[in-house]
């Protein structure tokens, strides 16, 4: 499910019908959790997770969501003091990395903001998640974290 470089949900049809997906009430699979990694050294540890889960997706169009391109871009873009942390969100289940989404806090004129991690230099963002699982689950679970 393609996300917005906003990291809101794209979601026209629910829009169109009057609902909001995040909204709704949608449970994690059982015995799954969320969690969030908010720094280099951190997206660094997930590595051999990360690069699994990218062999998992359903999805093999995350050239700008793969492990070696977020990687770079922390060491090079958010090194230079551009005012950007990670805020990656991830989510687990049964152990297994399955859920990721690569996001970015930055400061602008005094407003906080999410953004995709590669932002500015990526063409699109969106989420990496492993074959079998629903994407509306861990975004609607995301907006809730």
């Amino acid at each position: 499910m393609q996300l917005s470089k906003t990291s809101e949900l794209a979601r026209p049809a629910a829009l169109a019908a009057g609902r909001d997906i995040a909204s709704e009430s949608v449970a994690l699979p059982a015995g799954a959790h969320l969690s969030l990694v908010t720094s280099a050294a951190g997206l660094a540890a997930l590595a051999a997770e990360w690069k699994r889960l990218e062999d998992m997706t359903a999805n093999p169009l995350i050239v700008f969501q793969s492990h070696d391109w977020l990687s770079a871009w922390s060491d090079v873009y958010a090194a230079c003091g551009n005012n950007a942390e990670p805020l990656i969100v991830t989510g687990y289940s049964g152990g297994d990395l399955v859920f990721a989404m690569p996001l970015v806090r930055t400061i602008r004129k005094g407003v906080r903001m999410a953004r995709w991690l590669s932002d500015p230099f990526a063409q699109y963002g969106d989420i990496v998640l492993a074959k079998g699982y629903c994407p509306r689950q861990w975004v609607a679970a995301r907006s809730r974290f």
